[in-house]
């Protein structure tokens, strides 16, 4: 894959929001690391300043330790309190801007109900002591098909245990993400079963209200680690041909969730519509004169454009 450095400037033009994962995780480390707690905190700190010295700034968002509940006590910084989860939040904060989204992610199965629950005390432990956890993070992966049908198949498949568990979380008063998700194209129909479960679970995350962002893992077939590409898991083919679960995204994104509308001001010279978050393309004309303005919306406050005409002489 391309160095992130070439996405930078991309990314910018696009109004495009990048996402930096992970900072820490005790998986996929390379064999020569210490096996000593602080030489190998020494690393990490080595390591975190170096990314934010490239990138603070330029990526807004970033998962700054991955997977901790799973943490297994081989890793040198285990503890069964998973303490080193707000070491690396002490470390991290002071490097990066303050509005900077600094999160903790988690695997999937910690997006339910009774899971959920432990999820929830870990973060709410870590805010009480002071870590800058701005973010909560919630994988979404079944890498096979045979887990995929299991999964919807099971009670944990209903919508409402998936809603419980994000009115659970939301309750600390940070934004969720979906920041990983692998839905398998493998096997008999197997595009057809991607595209709806896409839909469904898509339209689930866009209802809850304090879901800040969705991000898809893979986005071809192909380019995943070893292991994963079996799911045949991207929203595209090898060659880069849309499946039917990308035209479904599609469709939500740039026709049902998408606002157009057109009217006259009123006596007061105000016209008001009710429409989605995102960046609005306004055209404004009066008589033989037009203009066009950007006006973005977001869920903070009302967004309001004004428009003064000039008396002409």
């Amino acid at each position: 894959r391309p160095p992130p450095d070439r996405f930078l400037p991309w990314a910018e033009k696009y109004g495009i929001t990048l996402k930096g994962h992970p900072l820490l995780w005790h998986a996929h480390n390379p064999a020569w690391l210490p096996k000593d707690p602080e030489k190998l905190k020494s690393l990490y700190r080595k390591r975190f300043t170096e990314i934010a010295e490239r990138y603070a700034g330029k990526i807004k968002v970033w998962d700054v330790v991955n997977e901790s509940l799973v943490c297994p006590s081989s890793f040198p910084l285990f503890t069964e309190n998973r303490d080193y989860v707000r070491w690396a939040f002490q470390e991290v904060a002071p490097l990066f801007p303050p509005d900077t989204i600094l999160m903790i992610n988690e695997v999937t199965q910690f997006n339910i109900p009774p899971q959920v629950l432990r999820y929830r005390e870990q973060i709410r432990g870590l805010l009480d002591a002071g870590a800058a956890v701005r973010g909560i993070g919630l994988q979404f992966h079944y890498f096979r098909r045979e887990a995929l049908e299991s999964y919807l198949r099971s009670q944990n498949s209903d919508p409402a245990k998936l809603l419980e568990g994000y009115e659970i979380l939301s309750e600390l008063g940070l934004p969720l993400f979906i920041t990983e998700i692998t839905i398998p194209s493998a096997g008999e129909q197997g595009e057809e079963i991607q595209a709806e479960v896409v839909r469904n679970l898509y339209k689930l995350w866009f209802s809850v209200p304090t879901m800040a962002g969705i991000t898809w893992w893979n986005l071809a077939d192909g380019t995943a680690v070893e292991g994963e590409n079996e799911a045949q898991g991207g929203l595209m083919t090898a060659d880069l041909q849309p499946k039917l679960a990308y035209r479904e995204l599609s469709r939500l994104i740039h026709q049902e969730w998408n606002t157009q509308a057109e009217g006259k001001t009123d006596q007061n010279g105000t016209y008001h519509i009710r429409g989605f978050c995102g960046r609005y393309e306004v055209r404004i004309g009066k008589g033989n004169t037009w203009m066009v303005r950007t006006l973005p919306v977001n869920q903070t406050a009302p967004a309001v454009l004004e428009v003064v005409w000039e008396k002409t002489r």
